[in-house]
């Protein structure tokens, strides 16, 4: 499995975008693949890269920066990464607090970089070539409990209460 910092910065892969920072213009100038920071690498590189066993170092992850830092984009872009690297026929869930929400930002860049790649997406998934689908699901959604999900990505998680959380899966 190619870990996500080596996916975002190789050639034939990365992550699509709408906007790309250029650093020494110091603006935005359109399209683009996804650049991570360094201090964004180091993290990346020790918590989305598999040990011999093939195992993660964390089972959760919880991704903190300030307001507009990219915080959706780099949640779409881990989900695209790793619905790229599993296994055929697999199942990955964007969930938020109402379907709205989840249809919306972090959907909204995994499809923009989908549809950048030819794959098919619809309003609550995209579907990718080898049968592996992101579907976004409001978090009282209940049909996918018990499901044999790869990963979900939690969108605005402080809308979340205790009870919320429990109940979300129940």
């Amino acid at each position: 499995m190619m870990n996500f910092v080596d996916w975002i910065e190789h050639p034939d892969h990365g992550f699509n975008v709408r906007e790309v920072w250029d650093d020494e213009k110091g603006k935005w100038v359109g399209p683009g693949k996804m650049r991570l920071q360094p201090f964004q690498r180091r993290i990346f590189q020790h918590c989305l890269s598999v040990d011999e066993d093939g195992r993660f170092p964390y089972e959760t992850l919880l991704l903190s920066m300030p307001k507009k830092s990219g915080k959706t984009a780099i949640a779409a872009a881990i989900e695209a990464w790793y619905a790229e690297q599993l296994p055929p026929e697999s199942y990955l869930y964007c969930i938020a607090n109402d379907e709205e929400q989840a249809e919306g930002l972090v959907m909204g860049d995994i499809r923009y970089h989908s549809k950048e790649l030819g794959y098919r997406t619809l309003a609550k998934e995209v579907q990718y070539p080898n049968g592996t689908v992101i579907k976004a699901l409001a978090q009282s959604y209940k049909s996918v409990a018990g499901t044999r999900h790869a990963m979900t990505v939690w969108d605005e998680l402080w809308g979340y209460t205790s009870e919320q959380s429990r109940r979300a899966w129940d």
